[in-house]
């Protein structure tokens, strides 16, 4: 499994290069910015954004992670084998 934190992943309003493509499910307020659920082909991903503009639920989206941020994990167990590289921050 592949996995990345919200704030390593950016979110277009059309399609994308390497994205993720889903419908808006969900948007929650964090105070300063919204994080926004994307759910499409039996997968859910989860974005920061800014606050301003937010997609509407229902919306489609493409959400491109930082492929820099990638963490790898074990299926079977959820065990991170291969942290994103090092010098690529917390």
């Amino acid at each position: 499994m592949v996995g990345v934190r919200p704030e390593y992943a950016a979110l277009h309003p059309r399609e994308a290069p390497e994205a993720i493509a889903g419908a808006v499910t969900l948007l929650e307020s964090l105070g300063s910015a919204f994080l926004v659920s994307v759910e499409g082909d039996g997968t859910r991903v989860q974005v920061t954004v800014p606050e301003g503009p937010q997609p509407a639920v229902g919306d489609r989206a493409w959400v491109v992670p930082d492929p820099e941020r990638l963490l790898v994990y074990r299926k079977d167990d959820g065990e991170l084998v291969a942290p994103a590289p090092s010098g690529a921050g917390p």
